[in-house]
């Protein structure tokens, strides 16, 4: 993860995704570090999540809590780094505010070779529909971090279907074939029950070497002619 235009030129560099360190942050959330001069001392800087907020501070390795430099300016309210999260200063802390840009793929891949829970696909928090047939489906759908399908995260957003309100949502699934692919879909319940099936609008199945993880921004096709109305949506995040 790349911290950069920080007012503190300290703060700028590379940060390492670290493995989980009981130091007093999140033990659900990722945890990134540089060494680094800080008044004359070797000091650690650290990228980390806290009672809901992202923090980066300064102290030394293996002790905390760290000197906080700068915090997002909104809490949030899962532990997922963002790069659209806007900081600010904090404890005098010089401007501008730091900006994050992650290396996705090496996130990815160090993510899915440790195994590490829900990190491997943290990097895009909203999934923008547009151009849809049905102009119902089109608008922004938010990362539901609480439920899963196939193992991934769901996208949903609210929305009414034929009058009735409910959740439109977008999903991962594995065919028979072992093949995965992502659904658009409405529902009357964010979390479905056994017996609850979704009105299914759109498919797309991941072409070969995709991230599978992240829906494909394009190749959407109906699911049934009844169910779906052309053109099928691109996506956009």
């Amino acid at each position: 993860t790349f911290v950069e235009e920080c007012g503190t030129p300290e703060v700028n560099g590379t940060y390492k995704l670290m493995e989980h360190r009981k130091y007093g942050h999140s033990p659900f959330a990722p945890f990134y570090c540089k060494s680094g001069l800080w008044k004359g001392d070797t000091m650690e800087f650290s990228l980390f999540y806290s009672n809901g907020w992202w923090y980066i501070g300064v102290g030394p390795a293996n002790i905390f809590p760290r000197h906080r430099l700068y915090r997002t300016i909104n809490p949030v309210n899962t532990p997922m780094p963002s790069q659209s999260w806007e900081w600010k200063g904090i404890n005098r802390s010089a401007s501008p505010a730091p900006k994050l840009r992650f290396d996705v793929e090496s996130i990815t891949e160090y993510c899915r070779n440790k195994g590490l829970y829900r990190m491997r696909y943290m990097s895009v928090d909203l999934i923008v529909v547009e151009g849809c047939g049905f102009s119902e489906i089109n608008g922004a759908y938010k990362k539901e971090l609480h439920y899963e399908t196939d193992g991934v995260a769901e996208f949903f957003m609210l929305g009414r279907w034929e009058g009735c309100g409910g959740f439109f949502r977008i999903w991962r699934f594995t065919a028979a074939n072992g093949v995965k692919g992502w659904n658009i879909s409405w529902g009357k319940q964010l979390y479905r029950g056994e017996q609850e099936e979704d009105i299914l609008f759109y498919s797309a199945h991941i072409p070969s070497g995709g991230n599978a993880d992240l829906p494909p921004k394009s190749g959407w096709k109906l699911v049934r002619r009844d169910q779906g109305k052309s053109p099928a949506p691109p996506l956009r995040w």
